[in-house]
């Protein structure tokens, strides 16, 4: 699905970012990215943000327009991990660090505590909960961290330090929005 995706507010709005040819890549709909940050608008000025499974990383940049302080991208994919690191140089937004690394690999490294996490693991892998407990045990999380959760089916099970905040479904897209408590 080559093409162009485009950015829908803040300083960098109507701008687009070329997307490469991925198997598997769907990135999150403009109506669903619309929602979602809307949902985030009180939160995101000087956010520091964390995008986990970044793809094509609309959402890390979206949120970078929109005026968070900075994005730190994980993606496991060679080839979008460069495009990503040339999206952000196009863009000139310095405060955005990508990591080409697994998902998983990187949580177990990571110290760092952030206010925003954007989690959209590959629908068939199965990955959220044991992401979601990794999340919890590493320190990205702290209270009152949000947390974007996009999948194709219900959650199962919950870990109760998560509180639901906000839901909604596009299609088969079901996304939600947790705060950590």
């Amino acid at each position: 699905m080559p093409g162009k995706l485009r950015i829908i507010g803040g300083i960098w709005r109507s701008r687009k970012i070329d997307v490469i040819n991925v198997a598997d890549l769907r990135p999150t709909p403009d109506r669903v990215r619309e929602t979602l940050f809307n949902w985030l608008q009180p939160s995101i000025s000087g956010a520091r943000c964390l995008d986990l499974y970044a793809g094509t990383g609309i959402l890390g940049f979206e949120a970078l327009s929109r005026g968070a302080a900075s994005a730190v991208m994980v993606e496991h994919n060679k080839s979008l991990a460069r495009q990503l690191e040339h999206q952000a140089l196009n863009l000139e937004a310095k405060n955005c660090q990508v990591f080409c690394t697994e998902v998983s690999g990187w949580l177990n490294i990571c110290h760092d505590a952030f206010d925003i996490i954007f989690l959209d693991p590959p629908y068939k892998a199965n990955l959220a909960g044991n992401n979601i407990k990794q999340l919890l045990n590493c320190g990205c999380m702290k209270q009152g961290t949000q947390i974007y959760f996009e999948s194709d089916n219900e959650l199962e099970e919950v870990d109760p330090c998560l509180q639901l905040i906000k839901s909604g479904k596009a299609g088969l897209v079901q996304y939600r929005l947790f705060s950590c408590v």
